[in-house]
């Protein structure tokens, strides 16, 4: 220490390992989404043609409906947020901007945390969307249409418990 303060290495050390544990936490933040995200949406992505169900976020629910609910469904949530493909443009731009903020030396947590924030955002809307289209669809089934659907569920869990 000179002239009571402290050296560049103990500032340089302090400031690297702040640096480091928190793109490792926005690192681990960002796993997080991705494997919900993911798990929502990815079994009908490898299953067949995209078709914007998966987009709503209602995950284990839309491999259970039925080949006309899930187009209900797809229908409902065209109709319901007309900019879903100027959202989806908007979500990549801010990757893309995150991914050079990231890149940045020194970095700037502040946009980090903007971006981060703002793809949250996105996200919570579609599935509070797909979540209330989900139960509007339910709530227009039979009773009968119910119980199968339920079947379906059971069904789903039973084989995923295997694996």
């Amino acid at each position: 220490m000179v002239d009571g303060k402290p050296g560049n290495d103990t500032r340089n050390a302090a400031g690297r390992w702040t640096k480091i544990i928190l793109v490792l936490s926005l690192a681990m933040n960002l796993f997080v989404i991705a494997l919900v995200v993911g798990a929502s949406f990815g079994h009908h992505r490898w299953h067949r043609p995209h078709s914007g169900v998966s987009d709503v976020g209602v995950g284990l629910f839309t491999e259970v409906l039925t080949r006309r609910d899930r187009a209900a469904l797809r229908d409902a949530f065209l109709a319901a947020a007309p900019d879903f493909r100027e959202q989806r443009r908007a979500a990549q731009d801010d990757f893309t901007d995150l991914a050079e903020a990231l890149r940045q030396d020194p970095l700037d947590l502040a946009l980090v945390d903007t971006l981060v924030a703002r793809h949250g955002t996105r996200i919570a809307e579609r599935i509070d969307l797909g979540r209330r289209l989900l139960s509007e669809r339910i709530g227009q089934m039979s009773a009968s249409e119910r119980a199968d659907f339920a079947d379906r569920i059971d069904a789903r869990l039973k084989r995923g418990r295997r694996r």
